[in-house]
């Protein structure tokens, strides 16, 4: 379906870069920077030339037949202030192909699309990202590339995302998910593809990388400083979790939570909210240096190994 053979971009952030993927796929592309992540994404959407080597879709080289195969689902979307929802949907499905009584279908899996505005200026970031996914869904493309969705989804919507695409047709559609985010591959993937310094560092199943997975980091940030009383009464509620509190600071709290199971992170969050405490950001938290350091290690144990040292 998919086929990167040596590719190196203009701006050296990709370096000889080679995997590929077959029909039915889900595999999550982990990068160790957002300059890469980006620079694969414009090459493989066809929006940036490689210097050298090629990028294959379904057998094509030129970008035009590519995008007949490809639908691209950015973490953002243009749409038009002028038009309404309704509309913009019926253009953007002109344009690029698609049904949109499957936009309906895909759009009916999300609660945050269930009673959006019809203006565009009223819908959050989450929504729009949303819209652009049931979109790209709907165009009936073979191969979807999803860019870093983690950014506008809230704990709800996750999961619904997460559910919808892994119960998608493996004869219709081959998922490729450009990410930095670790957790979102052991949720979403089967196969992962660990790039490091514009090179291939490992492709593996994802099962092979559970040694990572035994616990669960979160990154919590608060909107305003709980009273003491509240820190007190919240750490009481959390007792057995691992919570480390990392930063103290005027107009928020800053908090590293540990856990066993990522469905605990429901609990957490209804503590917080029994406590009348606002979330302002949530994100899974990796220690992507130490996981690089270990495949590098791996990696160099199998060169050792296989010259006989």
């Amino acid at each position: 379906m998919l086929v990167i053979d040596k590719v190196s971009s203009a701006n050296n952030e990709l370096n000889r870069l080679s995997f590929k993927t077959c029909q039915g796929d889900r595999v999550g592309v982990l990068c160790s920077s957002t300059s890469e992540r980006l620079t694969l994404l414009k090459v493989l959407a066809g929006l940036m030339k490689p210097r050298e080597g090629q990028v294959l879709i379904d057998g094509h080289s030129s970008a035009r037949k590519r995008k007949k195969v490809l639908a691209s689902v950015y973490s953002y979307i243009s749409l038009y202030p002028w038009l309404s929802l309704e509309q913009n949907i019926k253009f953007w499905l002109a344009i690029n192909g698609g049904n949109i009584e499957l936009y309906r279908h895909f759009a009916r899996r999300f609660i945050m699309l269930k009673d959006c505005s019809s203006k565009i200026t009223e819908l959050t970031q989450e929504q729009k990202y949303l819209i652009n996914l049931c979109l790209g869904l709907a165009s009936e493309k073979k191969l979807l590339l999803l860019d870093e969705p983690m950014g506008s989804l809230s704990i709800e919507s996750y999961f619904q995302f997460c559910e919808l695409i892994k119960n998608l047709d493996e004869k219709e559609y081959t998922i490729v998910l450009l990410t930095q985010d670790l957790g979102l591959v052991r949720d979403l993937c089967q196969k992962v593809v660990i790039i490091n310094n514009g090179e291939v560092l490992t492709e593996r199943d994802v099962n092979n990388l559970y040694p990572f997975f035994d616990a669960y980091f979160y990154r919590v940030v608060l909107n305003a400083l709980p009273e003491k009383e509240v820190i007190v009464s919240i750490t009481k509620a959390l007792a057995g979790l691992d919570i480390i509190i990392t930063e103290d600071f005027s107009d928020g709290l800053e908090v590293l939570i540990k856990l066993k199971n990522s469905y605990d992170l429901y609990t957490v969050t209804k503590i917080l909210e029994e406590q009348h405490v606002s979330i302002k950001m949530l994100e899974q938290y990796w220690n992507m240096d130490k996981i690089m350091r270990f495949l590098s290690r791996r990696g160099q144990d199998s060169e050792d190994n296989s010259s006989g040292y």
